[in-house]
């Protein structure tokens, strides 16, 4: 890994490092060009990572703080956690795992996680996407719209709400949600007309209506 200012160039990656710091996680940008490949996880203390058009990331990312972004048919082999900052998966994206501390989650029309989404603290927003895994929120805003499956179920825990807090769980017309959506703590749930909820079990509190 090459200090300072310089690029390393690696499988088509260009990481723009400007330091390292001491627990071996380095400070810049990964840039990952559309259609290339790079084996190996991406471990960043501030920057963003960034997958273009197709792009294959064989392995998981670890971030402190910043931005995820995929383009468009890209792949992330391994989980993405990030602390603080957004990650934002194109249309047809394929990923293992996503963890954010605080920030937002956002994906497209196609997209794909294999596992769990977890947030701690923001916004969930599935733009037709699909989860197999559970999605969990404490504090903030999930938004599930036409298109979208949540096939693992949905689960919010905020037992300690803040003041002002409107956590919410929306579930829109043309979305689907299978297993079970458990609500624990301070939280609004609001299911839509046309929305597929069908078997699905309801736990700690009852839908509402669209305001």
């Amino acid at each position: 890994m090459a200090t300072g200012s310089g690029a390393v160039r690696r499988s088509g990656a260009i990481v723009a490092l400007a330091a390292v710091v001491a627990a071996g996680c380095a400070v810049g940008d990964f840039n990952l060009a559309a259609g290339r490949a790079h084996r190996g996880n991406v471990k960043l203390a501030v920057g963003n990572v960034t997958l273009g058009r197709g792009a294959t990331l064989d392995g998981g990312v670890s971030l402190k703080a910043g931005n995820v972004t995929a383009g468009a048919g890209a792949r992330l082999g391994g989980p993405v956690v990030v602390v603080n900052g957004n990650v934002g998966l194109g249309d047809s994206v394929t990923a293992v795992a996503l963890d954010v501390g605080n920030g937002q989650i956002r994906l497209g029309r196609g997209a794909r996680v294999a596992g769990p989404v977890e947030l701690n603290n923001g916004l969930i927003d599935l733009d037709g996407g699909r989860v197999d895994g559970p999605v969990t929120l404490v504090r903030g805003r999930l938004e599930a719209r036409a298109g979208a499956l949540l096939a693992g179920g949905v689960r919010v825990e905020n037992p300690s709400p803040l003041p002002g807090d409107s956590t919410t769980v929306i579930i829109r017309q043309g979305a689907a949600v299978r297993g079970e959506i458990a609500i624990w703590g301070h939280a609004r749930l609001i299911i839509e007309a046309g929305a597929d909820t069908a078997g699905i079990r309801l736990r700690g509190v009852a839908p509402r209506p669209l305001e």
